[in-house]
């Protein structure tokens, strides 16, 4: 099962994104459900790091993506991340309700 975990700020930012594990779904390479997780949280990193004008955002090994969101941006262009990255998460809870056997979502508040 593949494990996302969303930490949010208290005021409702989101500062990060994390998956670990893999889903089982199917043989590597044919699991459609971890390339829809990979390509999801790839798209959110290229899109923050054209606005953040960082490419120090993901972390990857096997089995394990992370992106931290910076947090010395612009207010124009924090709205703009915020944005991007709530439709990353919107889209990757659609995938977790989809395949709820294969994906769960944690929601951390910090």
């Amino acid at each position: 099962m593949v494990k996302i975990r969303i930490v949010s700020t208290t005021d409702g930012r989101i500062s990060s994104i994390s998956a670990s594990g893999h889903s089982g779904y199917a043989e590597r390479g044919f699991d459609i459900v971890c390339s829809g997780i990979s390509a999801l949280l790839q798209t959110a990193v290229i899109g923050i790091s054209r606005l953040a004008y960082s490419e120090k955002l993901l972390r990857r090994k096997d089995g394990f993506m992370s992106i931290q969101i910076p947090d010395a941006l612009s207010y124009e262009d924090d709205l703009k991340v915020q944005f991007l990255i709530g439709t990353i998460v919107k889209a990757l809870g659609e995938l977790a309700a989809e395949y709820s056997k294969f994906v769960c979502i944690e929601y951390k508040r910090e």
